[in-house]
């Protein structure tokens, strides 16, 4: 289903509700409604009907803001989904509910089997099998009575099991138990996603690329840039390499990010940090690696009258990189409050 902002603000506050009490989203009996169930607290907590509300959660759990358990199984009658359905046992031969439980005897010396009526159809207390009109005057020896069987009135059919049926209130048909429909009421539990969304007060979900871009300028996010640096720190490292970073501070800033996109290589890191600091990093000799970066700052003065401040240092490998930018960009920023025409330094 589609989720407009009103409806999603009010699924928000609801599930902030259910967040803060620790309840689960539980079912409660309705008598009147197709499957004896429906969301009563948290369909009048969102102010929606049923049929909103179960699309709803429907909806989030697909989209694991909450998991689900069994709450309860309904069979419902397979013509028109309702679960009024009456389950009754009927005559295996013409299905009749005009049937009775009776005795059955069973004579050894001719091998008739039947009611116990047919037995004592004399006067005499005594039974006589209605085939061969011999007296049964000992059981076990002359006669048992296997079962209790049932005998249909309308049909007079005999038989040992009758058949179940179900007939539905609510629509009037008569079908098959196997028939009928079987379903699954759950009840629903806040997933850690449900605790995210809440907490950013939306549910509109984050691509890859909204984690790695920075939407405005089209460079890497600062955090991913940070993480980017910091593995390649490690690797530089390892391999006895170097790594350089250059800041620019510039009220055109938007400018020189598109400008350093198009002339820097793909071996370049790009990104952008409180929309003033502009930050380039690559991984080669040191001294290439400052010649290219300052060749960049050079080419962009003759194409902008903006002032800027820029900073170029290298790396120390053996400490932590987020913590030298934070340090480096302090030194920019109060670099262009000395100077507000701008400069260049390198460490």
């Amino acid at each position: 289903m589609k989720i407009d902002l009103e409806l999603e603000q009010k699924i928000l506050k609801t599930l902030n509700g259910y967040a803060i009490s620790g309840d689960s989203i539980q079912p409660s009996v309705k008598m009147d409604e197709a499957h004896a169930y429906e969301f009563t607290s948290f369909s009048e907590s969102l102010n929606e009907t049923e049929v909103i509300t179960q699309s709803v959660l429907v909806e989030l759990y697909e989209r694991k803001y909450l998991t689900r358990h069994i709450y309860d199984r309904v069979f419902v009658c397979g013509s028109c989904d309702h679960w009024q359905i009456n389950l009754r046992e009927v005559c295996p031969s013409c299905r009749s509910l005009d049937w009775q439980k009776k005795m059955l005897y069973h004579h050894f010396s001719c091998g008739y089997v039947g009611l116990e009526s047919e037995f004592k159809s004399t006067s005499f207390d005594e039974l006589h099998c209605p085939k061969c009109e011999q007296v049964l005057r000992h059981i076990g020896l002359d006669y048992e009575k296997p079962s209790q069987s049932f005998y249909c009135h309308s049909c007079t059919h005999i038989f040992e099991e009758h058949m179940n049926e179900g007939s539905c209130f609510n629509c009037g048909n008569i079908t098959d138990l196997s028939d009928l429909k079987n379903v699954h009421i759950y009840s629903y539990s806040l997933t850690s996603k449900a605790y995210q969304a809440i907490e950013k007060n939306s549910l509109q979900e984050a691509n890859l690329e909204d984690v790695l871009l920075d939407k405005m300028s089209g460079v890497w996010s600062y955090d991913y840039f940070a993480y980017y640096l910091e593995s390649q720190r490690a690797i530089a490292q390892e391999c006895e390499d170097s790594l350089s970073v250059l800041i620019v501070e510039t009220e055109a800033i938007g400018n020189f990010c598109a400008y350093a996109k198009k002339v820097l290589n793909p071996s370049f890191a790009i990104s952008k940090y409180k929309n003033i600091c502009f930050i380039a990093a690559t991984r080669k000799s040191t001294s290439d690696q400052k010649a290219q970066l300052k060749k960049v700052i050079d080419d962009y003065h003759k194409h902008s009258d903006s002032p800027y401040m820029s900073s170029l240092f290298c790396v120390e490998l053996e400490k932590e990189v987020e913590g030298q930018l934070s340090y480096y960009l302090d030194q920019n920023g109060l670099s262009f409050k000395e100077k507000p025409e701008g400069g260049f330094c390198e460490y």
